[in-house]
């Protein structure tokens, strides 16, 4: 239970940073907000994994990308988040950028504004992403989920009503398998 608020850094994880490719940090119960940085306005991952539960990433600034989150790996590296909120957050580019894998269950991804690309998330690398009972409405930024290779599993989700008229992009290679089931995709 951490309130984590009213940070800035200069330029990585405004709220939260953390750097170990061993690390595996778990974060619950908490608030992530009002905090800025360039990169990672909200939480700034620079290898290790991450899981956050009941977590509300809120009102984050990111000059650059990654408004609530921003994850960079040299290895493979997990980025879980379980039963939260994602709102709110602003930035240039990229409201959730992601690089390794993603897990994402029970979670709200809305209101967030990015003025250049991806209001929403954008994952790059060949590691995968999973999407469970997520909802991604009201967010600008063109387009509102971007993923660049990996394997794609989308279930009970619902992508629709943002500012975007194309709600996802995949640039993903001809043996990257793409699973859709049981969702609501706007366009």
């Amino acid at each position: 239970n951490v309130a984590i608020s009213d940070n800035t850094a200069g330029v990585k994880g405004g709220g939260l940073y953390s750097e170990n490719e061993f690390s595996i940090a778990s974060i619950a119960n908490s608030t992530i907000e009002n905090n800025s940085a360039q990169y990672g306005g909200g939480l700034h991952l620079n290898n290790g994994s991450i899981e956050l539960d009941n977590v509300t990433i809120d009102g984050n600034y990111a000059s650059q990308q990654g408004s609530a989150v921003y994850t960079h790996s040299s290895t493979s590296q997990t980025l879980t988040i379980n039963n939260s909120r994602i709102i709110n957050n602003n930035t240039q580019h990229y409201t959730l950028r992601i690089h390794g894998s993603l897990y994402m269950k029970n979670t709200l991804v809305s209101g967030n504004h990015a003025t250049g690309e991806v209001g929403g998330i954008y994952k790059l690398t060949s590691h995968g992403v999973t999407l469970d009972n997520v909802t991604i409405t009201n967010n600008s930024g063109f387009p509102t989920l971007k993923i660049i290779e990996g394997p794609i599993a989308i279930t009970n989700s619902i992508i629709y009503g943002n500012e975007s008229d194309i709600q996802m992009e995949f640039q993903a290679s001809y043996n990257d398998p793409l699973n859709i089931s049981y969702s609501n995709i706007e366009n």
